[in-house]
């Protein structure tokens, strides 16, 4: 998997949940993802797309991966 693959939304929402780790960090969205109610939909379309895309990478593919937010 490309690690460049990943839209500025998903970057965006793994900044705030990264722990260091991808299974820390897929951990922890799930976890959120959890408590996504309905109105959360998109947000939870967008942390599922990033879960299943860190679960296809390697650890050494996460390690090179560079986590900074994209707020504009």
């Amino acid at each position: 998997m490309k690690t460049n693959s990943f839209t500025h939304d998903e970057i965006n929402i793994m900044c705030i949940y990264d722990v260091g780790s991808r299974k820390g960090l897929i951990k922890e969205l799930n976890r959120t993802l959890a408590l996504m109610s309905r109105e959360d939909a998109e947000l939870a379309s967008i942390t599922e797309s990033a879960i299943t895309k860190l679960q296809d990478m390697t650890d050494d593919q996460y390690s090179v991966l560079e986590l900074y937010p994209d707020y504009l």
